[in-house]
């Protein structure tokens, strides 16, 4: 969504945080830029694999802010929350899965446009895409979007949703020089650590980074998002091709799934190989 709206012109690709919310202005979100944050590349210190399910982590109170995590009394709201975050590291440097950074981006479309989450979603993507439902979007009692996890759609509309990297002239949401920049040079190089843990499901077969809130990016050009319980989307613009798929392992506590990697298996067939 940030991509779209410096594709429209209302957010500077060069920007900070601090220059659209004014509440983080003191933090240490001030001064990151905002495309460092879209790359899941903040240096915030708040993991995701820290733990859902431990009350005392960040990532368990940011959700609690939220509504979505259970109320264990914590007093914080979601910018105060946000604001008494620290880093680990220098931005820019290391992917890292933090829903923060997805939530952040969230608030940068709201600041930008004076428009709600919801609003934005729908005229920027969803009427665009020409999506057959209506999304439902978790939002908590003070006004704020659940945007790392909260928008639940029917397949065929994430598939839609997908076909903006494929056939970008043809939805006007994004350019084709600016998915080819996500495809080809944009983003974070994953260190040794993670390219270890992805080639336990893809061999020599790896992502080399991600970038635009993509956990994954082949240097074919090849983009892959995963949600909960396994749910994903792979798209490979070169080939004209949109995966997209539920999240359900071998029972209810299987997380992950094999489809990524048989995604990138379909790729390697040729079936979409141009003749």
């Amino acid at each position: 969504m940030i991509a779209a709206l410096i594709h429209d012109g209302v957010i500077d690709p060069a920007g900070k945080v601090g220059d659209y919310l004014s509440e983080l202005a003191e933090s240490e979100w001030a001064d990151l830029r905002i495309t460092d944050v879209a790359h899941i590349a903040s240096g915030i210190d708040c993991l995701d694999s820290d733990g859902y399910q431990d009350s005392t982590t960040c990532v368990y109170r940011m959700e609690e802010t939220l509504g979505i995590t259970a109320d264990r009394g914590y007093a914080a709201g979601l910018i105060e929350h946000l604001g008494g975050m620290q880093r680990r590291g220098p931005p820019g440097k290391e992917f890292e899965y933090v829903s923060t950074n997805t939530n952040v981006p969230g608030l940068i479309a709201e600041a930008a446009t004076h428009q709600s989450f919801a609003t934005i979603l729908s005229e920027q993507i969803w009427q665009p895409v020409g999506a057959e439902s209506d999304a439902l979007l978790a939002i908590n009692q003070q006004g704020y979007s659940y945007v790392s996890g909260g928008v639940i759609a029917r397949l065929r509309d994430i598939a839609r949703f997908g076909q903006i990297f494929v056939a970008p002239e043809r939805f006007g949401v994004l350019s084709t020089t600016q998915v080819d920049a996500m495809q080809r040079r944009e983003g974070v190089t994953f260190n040794q650590d993670r390219r270890q843990t992805h080639a336990t499901s893809f061999g020599d077969d790896l992502p080399s980074r991600g970038a635009w809130q993509w956990d994954m990016i082949w240097d074919d050009g090849g983009m892959y998002k995963n949600g909960y319980f396994g749910q994903g989307l792979y798209v490979d613009p070169a080939r004209d091709l949109v995966i997209a798929w539920f999240g359900t392992g071998e029972d209810y506590d299987a997380k992950r799934n094999d489809m990524p990697a048989i995604a990138r298996q379909i790729v390697h067939a040729g079936l979409f190989d141009d003749e």
